[in-house]
């Protein structure tokens, strides 16, 4: 039990992470790093208000009482104190020489029983008493070594600097590594390119790795000029300090050690200096260019063969440098790598990053508590998808694997193949979107955190052209909910058919062959057997169930309207109908005949193929097959459903079955028919989001009522408690077993309760109460996604959040 309790109360302490309301708000163009970052970054992740953040959950009413209930929780063995005039008369243990009733402190010890000697053998050690560890001693250990630890004066000193630099706002930006990136993607598609050229010219040969790679012309894949033109990429890290001052006695401290560390290396102490920049001291270390190549150079274990190939690129990257520079400039603590200083010099001057258009609408919230922001440029979207260089690279080692020797294929069989090679990434690129820009941010309010995210990469899947109409058949009122229209491609399935039917045929061809007699033998006849149920299987998804799908809308619902009466005979009574979440799965239907006629059509070919099997196989062959469902009509639609004797043997709720409904427009696929009769009739939903995307175009929306799922954990734990779960599992187990054989279970009577373990109840109960109210701080989440007219996809999110009410 109190382990229960103990592992509980660490799950509402981790859940909690989480915010309250913010205290106050400031301009970005004045108090945040966007006032410095300069428009051409590719990279930025901005972190702010932390301090704030944290001693808003710190000082929270939540947190308060997840302390209380951890402190409690450690208690819950223990009786309470017993009162000195009852511990100084205690019962005293029978024995020959000692009074049975009530004795003095002093009285003699409890006497040994003869057959259990009270002392041991001389050659054996008393056993070791294993204490367990209070997690209170711990932590008050930790707290008493902390203190210690800061009352030492520098230590305290460097504390307080590194809570500075943490507290406020924590960036990163990049500039140039979009181009650094583009260059590695170019090189692998040109070694993909080269490894085909190769094969081209080859066609009679067996491709050899080492006989590749010493014909290769390095300056085909990647240029001296090429290398010249690609810039040593910017990256800088910073922290915004409340007390700049503090950190540069910090520094003073850092550079003896540096220089410590750099005697070592000669050649790197050269390159250390303390310079000014923009007005402010700074530790700089070049690393020059000069020094890899004498380290190329000099490397031994490299082969001369290779080292001649390198010699054409050493005076370009000669000409290269990385400067390191660490000190404070303003406001901020910054760690920079760069080709020079410039981007330091040059700090907060000329265009910046928040004037750019695709920051448009972070501008619009620039007067709030924006708490974090990440941004990647087009440029490095594009580079780091690599959509076409990529899959060069991958033909080039497809089409020189398959002239491999390992492989030993004919050339007929390699010439086809190459072709097959081509054609099929060809299909696979069509698949992937291009790259584009990304823009997230969050804004802290008193209702928790507002989300913002946008993205301007191809967008091959969603559709947003219209309202999402399906969010009328989420049964009106969802504990979760998220539902999307996706663009109708049913090209998508015609590829992969294409496909897995080739690489079946390549595999008779190729594969087979190489099996043992037997395995040749029964994988014929398998195939031979199963081919007509593929092909049907092909049909009818091809020709009915996809053209049903074409309005291509989905939804996954979560519902908690279903409250279970029993769930067992053989496992304790419920005390109360408890809630159980239940999941529906519902999909937009354009013909729904069509729609039914695919269902029929797969139970029937399982059916044909159960039948084909019990034929081919006699007794070993299965004796199963897929009845007709049993049929309900509602209002809204027609109801399909599997009831299973088992659950009713077993005394469990005979609500629960398979059930698929469907109407002129939805289908539904859950586990009771209630849900599935509500989903199917047409319910305007409740939420601002959900109501705006059956009126708005919409691509998606998701909902999520965490405290109606703690209510639903609420109920089952407290029934856990009271009857103790794990035999309540084991009964539940047992009943089944039980029903499949045929026995019929009781009903057990309640055991009696111990009154010490009913008062641990209580306590544990009264925990989880006080628990459950603090993981419904966490209101839920929300988010409606969009197609922009630029045709960029956009979501806004919430995560609403509250503290718990003030005691009276």
């Amino acid at each position: 039990m109190c382990r229960f309790s103990g592992r509980f109360l660490l799950g509402v302490a981790t859940l909690f992470l989480a915010g309250l309301s913010p205290a106050w708000g400031q301009s970005l163009r004045d108090s945040s790093v966007l006032q410095y970052v300069p428009a051409d970054v590719d990279l930025l992740l901005s972190f702010a208000h932390n301090r704030e953040q944290v001693e808003k959950v710190a000082g929270s009413r939540a947190v308060a009482k997840i302390v209380e209930l951890f402190l409690q929780a450690q208690s819950i063995d223990r009786e309470p104190p017993m009162p000195d005039e009852v511990r100084q008369l205690r019962p005293a243990p029978a024995g020959p020489n000692v009074l049975v009733g009530l004795v003095a402190e002093d009285a003699p010890a409890e006497a040994s029983d003869p057959a259990e000697p009270s002392e041991l053998p001389a050659d054996e050690e008393p056993p070791i008493e294993i204490k367990p560890a209070n997690p209170l001693d711990e932590i008050q250990d930790g707290i008493e070594k902390a203190r210690d630890l800061l009352e030492n004066a520098d230590t305290r000193e460097i504390a307080e600097v590194v809570m500075d630099m943490l507290g406020d706002e924590v960036f990163f930006y990049t500039q140039g590594y979009d181009e650094l990136l583009a260059m590695q993607q170019e090189v692998y598609g040109k070694i993909g390119k080269e490894m085909m050229r190769y094969a081209k010219e080859h066609p009679d040969e067996d491709l050899d790795a080492e006989a590749w790679m010493k014909q290769l012309d390095f300056d085909r894949i990647l240029s001296p000029e090429r290398v010249a033109a690609t810039q040593t990429p910017t990256m800088v890290l910073g922290f915004k300090l409340r007390h700049p001052e503090q950190m540069q006695p910090q520094l003073d401290r850092l550079e003896p050690m540096i220089k410590s560390l750099l005697e070592e290396k000669p050649e790197l102490l050269e390159g250390y200096t303390r310079q000014q920049v923009a007005g402010q001291d700074f530790l700089t270390l070049t690393l020059r260019g000069e020094m890899l190549v004498k380290l190329v150079k000099e490397n031994e274990n490299l082969d001369p063969d290779a080292l001649k190939r390198l010699e054409p690129y050493l005076p370009q990257i000669q000409e290269k440098q990385v400067v390191i520079a660490l000190g404070v400039l303003g406001d901020y603590f910054l760690v920079t790598a760069g080709k020079d200083l410039s981007h330091l010099e040059n700090w907060g001057k000329g265009d910046l990053l928040l004037d750019r258009a695709e920051l448009a609408e972070l501008r619009k919230v620039q007067e709030k508590t924006v708490v974090s922001i990440s941004y990647s440029s087009s440029d490095l979207g594009n580079a780091g998808t690599g959509k076409f260089t990529m899959f060069d690279y991958y033909r080039g080692l497809a089409t020189y694997g398959l002239r491999s020797k390992e492989f030993n294929l004919g050339a007929s069989v390699q010439q086809r193949l190459g072709v097959e090679v081509d054609e099929f990434f060809r299909d696979m690129q069509n698949l992937f979107p291009a790259g584009g820009a990304a823009l997230r941010f969050v804004v802290w309010d008193e209702d928790g955190y507002q989300g913002y995210l946008q993205n301007w990469a191809e967008n091959l899947m969603l559709d947003g052209s219209q309202p999402l109409s399906i969010v009328n058949h989420l049964g009106g009122d969802p504990l979760a909910a998220f539902a999307s229209r996706s663009q109708y491609h049913p090209e998508y399935y015609d590829i992969l058919a294409k496909w897995s039917a080739r690489a079946v045929m390549y595999w008779e061809e190729l594969g087979v062959p190489q099996l043992p007699e037997d395995g040749q033998q029964g994988y014929t006849a398998g195939m031979a057997f199963l081919r007509p149920f593929i092909l049907k299987f092909h049909e009818i998804t091809h020709d009915k169930l996809i053209p049903s799908q074409r309005d291509s809308q989905v939804a996954l619902v979560i519902d908690d309207h279903l409250k279970l009466e029993k769930i067992a005979s053989s496992a304790p009574a419920l005390d109360k109908p408890l809630a159980v979440s239940s999941p529906a799965i519902v999909m937009g239907v354009s013909d729904a005949e069509l729609f039914q006629e695919a269902i029929n059509d797969y139970r029937e070919l399982i059916n044909m193929g159960a039948f084909a099997a019990q034929l081919a196989m006699g007794d070993k062959g299965p004796k199963w097959g897929i009845p007709k469902p049993e049929n309900e009509t509602t209002p809204h639609g027609e109801l399909y459903f599997y009831q299973f004797p088992i659950m009713a043997e077993a005394g469990m709720d005979d609500r629960l079955m398979i059930v698929m409904g469907i109407n002129a427009d939805t289908t539904v696929l859950t586990i009771h028919k209630e849900l599935a009769a509500r989903i199917l009739q047409s319910t305007p939903p409740s939420g601002a989001q959900l109501k705006a995307s059956v009126t708005e175009n919409t691509a998606g929306v998701a909902w999520f009522e965490f405290p109606r799922l703690v209510n639903i954990w609420q109920g089952w734990a407290e029934y856990g408690v009271n009857h103790d779960l794990e035999k309540a599992i084991e009964a539940i187990a047992e009943s089944a077993e039980g029903a499949a054989a045929g026995e019929v279970p009781e009903q057990p009577e309640a055991a009696p309760v111990d009154p010490s373990e009913a008062r641990k109840r209580e306590k544990i109960l009264a925990l989880m109460t006080d628990g459950f109210n603090v993981l419904r701080c966490f209101e839920g989440y929300q988010s409606r996604t969009v197609v922009a007219k630029d045709r960029s996809v956009v979501t806004r999110f919430t995560y609403r959040i509250h503290d718990l009410p003030q005691a009276p």
